[in-house]
């Protein structure tokens, strides 16, 4: 079965409206992956390898994923991170060889494609928040926040990574400038 980022975005957001806090934690750790802070080297290669206090975390976080997300939040940051790996290998392998200072900035590819699905996620969920106003007043129709989702990923080429303000607004307390 196929697998990218929109596959992950539901859930995420899902999540959101079940626990809010249990969904920021969760893109704390997806922030983490997209800089590798989780990931020790292996050889020649980086693997994700979360810290004991990190998986901690995880492990008090896993019931309320799998209620969105069955497969659980170890399974789903390792399909997180392969993606953000993929995006790599796309725009940053050049003849043979890994090159992040070749033809593409070193945000295309994971950082940018990660980011993103912080940013469909937080965006989502102020939608389906929004929703439940709409289900109480039908009259009411509110359609902006989908498509300002749709509108960023056209404009940035299927990609909307955050602004700092926005990481710092949606990630509040767990991440701050």
């Amino acid at each position: 079965m196929k697998k990218d980022f929109r596959d992950l975005w539901s859930p995420i957001a899902q999540l959101s409206i079940s626990d809010y806090e249990a969904f920021k934690a969760v893109l704390v750790l997806i922030y983490r992956d997209t800089f590798l802070l989780d990931h020790v080297e292996h050889g020649n290669s980086l693997r994700y390898s979360p810290s004991k206090g990190v998986l901690a975390c995880m492990d008090r976080l896993d019931a309320k994923v799998r209620e969105t997300y069955p497969p659980g939040l170890m399974e789903m940051l390792c399909e997180v991170d392969i993606l953000g790996w993929n995006e790599d290998v796309k725009y940053h392998v050049e003849d043979g060889r890994v090159v992040f200072k070749g033809k593409y900035d070193s945000k295309v590819g994971r950082i940018n494609n990660m980011l993103t699905c912080i940013t469909v996620s937080c965006e989502l969920s102020e939608f389906l928040r929004r929703d439940s106003i709409v289900k109480s007043r039908p009259d009411y129709s509110d359609f902006d926040g989908i498509l300002k989702i749709c509108q960023r990923l056209i404009i940035g080429r299927g990609v909307a990574p955050p602004t700092n303000r926005e990481l710092i607004g949606w990630l509040d307390p767990f991440i701050y400038e």
